[in-house]
């Protein structure tokens, strides 16, 4: 039904796909030739990655759910075929693994839910990674691993990236008893606060080889400086995006203006003409669906509503003209009032109806609230 990704192999000749619910298919395609080269179940459920090893062609890793597993393209009796070779946790608690690097020397580097880094030399865990005192290496999941010019890069849900020194890593041994190595990074780079990083791209301009461009998965794409020097330029936000789809949208009748929500909790207006966000909200909610409501209603009424936890219609009154403006009273007021302006010069003060205090059980309209109206008259004419 769907592909969770894919990716080519150094020479750009064939490329390996892995596929979603229901089948899990691992595929290497011969895209230039448009056929299907070899294919194989990659696991039980989902699988989040795929890469072809950039110093072996014939090595692939994936990586989802609950597993890891090391792949070889190899000649058989009955021709090519993918090998696939799970690897085993031992006495370390399962985890989903999302990022993952293939090192020079043939280990695969991977991350884990909880934030350390896992070598494997073959299918089995040499070491675990963890920072001193038991320190994870980040707070969450490592989602990417980059190799960039001999230094490891991380990047975690946890809104850092962390430069680690490579050669430390792959040459580490820990204690038997602990099967831990205890290591600091070299660098580090918080992005921003409620920022989850999923991955990153480097820059192509030469001009500007140590910026990199990252995506939030709380809807931001960042630009980096990588620098770390003391003219390192602070993380810019470019673009403010949902996270998730868009569940809701609706567009005003009277100017370019579109609102949208969705369930990252945020409602953002959009001028559609300059193709700009204009201003945004978080609640405490996702929303499924809004409406942009007309500025003035011209049914004469004016309806209550009592603000809790959720909006409890009161009920409604009917007033002697289109309302053009409404302000409640100052609360220093003995009453509770509203005053209600309407297009054809009528004033009216309507007393704050009490919750629970009128039947609406066959209408929501209300009789017998006490009201003061005012009608002023035009004297134009008479000023002209």
């Amino acid at each position: 039904k769907a592909y969770s990704f894919i990716d080519f192999n150094p020479s750009g000749e064939i490329i390996a796909s892995v596929g979603c619910d229901p089948d899990f298919m691992l595929t290497v395609w011969d895209w230039k030739q448009e056929h299907i080269v070899l294919r194989s179940k990659a696991f039980s459920q989902d699988v989040f990655h795929v890469t072809f090893s950039p110093d072996n062609e014939k090595h692939l890793t994936s990586s989802g759910v609950g597993h890891i597993r090391f792949w070889k393209m190899a000649h058989t009796f009955t021709g090519l075929k993918l090998q696939g070779e799970l690897g085993k946790f031992g006495r370390t608690e399962i985890s989903d693994i999302e990022g993952f690097v293939e090192l020079p020397d043939g280990k695969v580097l991977s991350g884990t839910e909880w934030g350390n880094m896992l070598l494997w030399d073959g299918a089995l865990i040499k070491v675990q990674v963890c920072r001193k005192n038991k320190k994870p290496c980040h707070n969450g999941s490592i989602e990417q691993f980059v190799m960039d010019e001999g230094e490891l890069i991380t990047l975690g849900a946890d809104g850092y990236i962390r430069v680690w020194d490579f050669e430390t890593i792959d040459t580490a041994d820990a204690p038997e008893e602990s099967g831990s190595f205890e290591m600091e990074p070299m660098n580090e780079l918080k992005v921003g606060n409620d920022v989850s990083l999923r991955s990153m791209v480097k820059s192509v301009d030469p001009e500007a080889q140590s910026l990199w461009y990252a995506q939030d998965s709380n809807g931001g794409i960042w630009k980096l400086d990588l620098t770390f020097s003391h003219t390192t330029k602070p993380p810019e936000k470019l673009f403010s995006f949902h996270a998730g789809e868009v569940t809701g949208l609706s567009v005003s009748v009277n100017s370019h203006l579109a609102a949208t929500t969705a369930s990252d909790r945020t409602v953002r207006v959009y001028d559609y003409i300059s193709k700009t966000q204009l201003c945004q909200m978080k609640f405490s909610a996702g929303g499924s669906v809004l409406a942009w409501l007309p500025q003035i209603g011209d049914d004469n009424t004016v309806f209550f509503f009592f603000v809790g936890d959720r909006y409890d219609p009161v009920g409604f009154v009917e007033i002697d003209g289109p309302v053009s403006y409404m302000t409640w009273s100052p609360g220093h007021f003995d009453k509770n009032t509203l005053l209600v302006s309407c297009e054809n010069g009528v004033v009216v003060e309507i007393e704050a109806p009490e919750p629970g205090s009128y039947d609406t059980s066959k209408t929501y309209q209300i009789t017998g609230l006490a009201m003061r109206t005012y009608t002023f008259k035009s004297i134009k004419s008479r000023l002209r």
